[in-house]
């Protein structure tokens, strides 16, 4: 056969050199190690703050958690998985003698101040508020602080950014006010703290998995008893993530997550009174119990539970597949959990699901699968390495052509 024929069947060629060239939007990857988000967090520190000499001076340090399955667990007590971006959030915090406590992000010429005297508003960012709750849950009642944090976990992945901000901030809190405390104490700490700052629930998965994550390692984390398994990562040949900012950078709102979590303690009130006795928690009914379950409880509930249920025995799978390397099960199940999500649940949007649709149609080019994350503000995607950089140029160039939108993508 001629190579012309070759050429002219199916667009063989143009596909493969569409694989093969170097993408044109994607920045190569890169993560700004702990150790120089920490110098960054000193340096903010003493550049915005003068310091008494002789003041003592700590730094906390966490790695950002992305749930690969895990935002279930802001509404019952149920299982997730996340994995460990190389870098994090650091915080540099300085023992002060002022009236009150001050704090500076890195990158954001604003300075925040609390105490007795300086009560923050009401419109003042989540981020701000659980550093200040932070600092005053772990430090003693009196004491004031200087702290400036530095950050390069996604504002998309919202979960990720205030749990690792929150350990950083105990961390550094502990190295100059508090003695050591057992781990799952201060994640507890720093459970209330996140949840006064974000005037809602939030998962204490998140947490612990900001706490015990290493980028070589995945975390398996139970939300009811704060147990974690860390599993081995997969080979960096072998499996690559990428990530898909499609919405705004904010937060869930506390209204939205109040309701779902309504929704599904009325549930499993309701499954109680109609014969299963032993469903104390939606994370102990069956999947063989599932279709009677969801014919025992009202019709508005039944989406929710579905859901719910479902998403949360997808995370054993999930981990099966890690443990067995099987990433083209761990890639079908992170698109069945988009499929729910769409379906039962309604944490997606237009936008993310083109951009998961855009990686299930490059299932055939290497691409495992894709999920929405933070109500459709961000999509992560799983695939061959190689394949991944030119994916998010394609869902990059798709969706300014569908929706005229620049999205920001990177390597995760």
């Amino acid at each position: 056969m001629s190579s012309d024929s070759i050429r002219d069947r199916a667009g063989a060629v143009s596909r493969l050199a569409s694989l093969t060239k170097a993408p044109q939007g994607v920045p190569e990857r890169s993560f700004e190690a702990p150790s120089s988000l920490m110098e960054r967090a000193r340096r903010t520190l003493e550049e915005r703050f003068e310091g008494v000499e002789g003041a003592v001076s700590g730094t906390g340090f966490a790695h950002g958690g992305i749930g690969l399955l895990a935002e279930h667990t802001h509404y019952f007590d149920g299982f997730a998985l996340f994995f460990s971006i190389p870098s994090g959030t650091a915080v540099a915090m300085r023992a002060s003698s002022g009236e009150a406590s001050r704090l500076a992000f890195g990158g954001d010429d604003r300075t925040w101040t609390y105490g007795p005297d300086h009560p923050l508003p009401d419109t003042v960012p989540p981020p701000v508020r659980i550093v200040f709750e932070t600092l005053r849950r772990l430090a003693p009642e009196d004491a004031r602080a200087d702290v400036a944090v530095a950050n390069a976990v996604p504002f998309s992945c919202a979960d990720a950014y205030v749990a690792a901000l929150g350990m950083a901030a105990a961390r550094a809190c502990g190295e100059i006010f508090s003695p050591v405390r057992e781990d799952r104490r201060i994640c507890e700490q720093v459970h209330e703290a996140v949840e006064a700052g974000l005037g809602r629930y939030f998962s204490p998965a998140f947490l612990v998995a900001a706490e015990q994550g290493r980028p070589e390692q995945y975390s398996f984390v139970d939300a009811a008893t704060l147990e974690c398994m860390l599993l081995e990562a997969a080979p960096e040949d072998a499996l690559a993530f990428g990530l898909v900012e499609t919405g705004d950078r904010t937060f869930f709102e506390a209204g939205a997550v109040a309701r779902k979590r309504k929704m599904a303690s009325e549930a499993a009130v309701i499954l109680r009174r109609k014969g299963f006795n032993a469903v104390t928690s939606l994370r102990e009914l069956e999947h063989r119990d599932l279709l009677t379950a969801t014919d025992a409880i009202p019709i508005r509930l039944r989406p929710a539970l579905r859901w719910l249920v479902k998403e949360n025995q997808r995370v054993p799978k999930l981990v099966g597949a890690v443990q067995r390397k099987d990433w083209q099960l761990f890639g079908a199940l992170l698109l069945m959990a988009d499929a729910s999500t769409r379906k039962d649940w309604g944490g997606t949007t237009d936008v993310s699901d083109n951009a998961v649709d855009e990686v299930d149609a490059m299932t055939l080019d290497g691409m495992y699968g894709a999920f929405p994350m933070n109500r459709g503000r961000a999509v992560v995607m799983a695939g061959q390495p190689f394949v991944v950089p030119h994916c998010l140029d394609r869902v990059q160039a798709q969706l300014k052509e569908k929706f005229d939108m620049d999205m920001h993508v990177m390597l995760l």
